[in-house]
């Protein structure tokens, strides 16, 4: 079946999916990726190790976050913490944005 997506370009390659699922997964210590073979193919899993993040670092991650942001972004995330009820047209209205 894999030969078959390739020769239809579907896929580029055999293999590079689970290479950028473990970069992607890097960004997140606490997840980890495992796979192992089983009769007539494998097994993939995505697991949390411990969870506990210092406040500190947890801190920094969302100081990260939200360094990130673009004005209208933080625009946005402003008008939702004044009013966690209003509205995409609303927002959009107030902002002088598209919805």
């Amino acid at each position: 079946m894999a030969e078959a997506f390739y020769l239809t370009g579907d896929i580029e390659k055999y293999g590079n999916g689970f290479i950028r699922i473990r970069k992607e997964i890097e960004s997140y210590p606490t997840m980890c990726f495992d796979f192992n073979e089983i009769p007539n193919g494998f097994l993939v899993e995505l697991n949390y190790k411990d969870q506990k993040i210092s406040s500190e670092k947890r801190n920094e991650r969302i100081n990260e976050r939200i360094n990130a942001l673009t004005e209208n972004e933080r625009s946005i995330l402003e008008a939702i913490e004044k009013n966690p009820r209003i509205t995409q047209a609303q927002l959009a209205e107030n902002l002088n944005l598209t919805e």
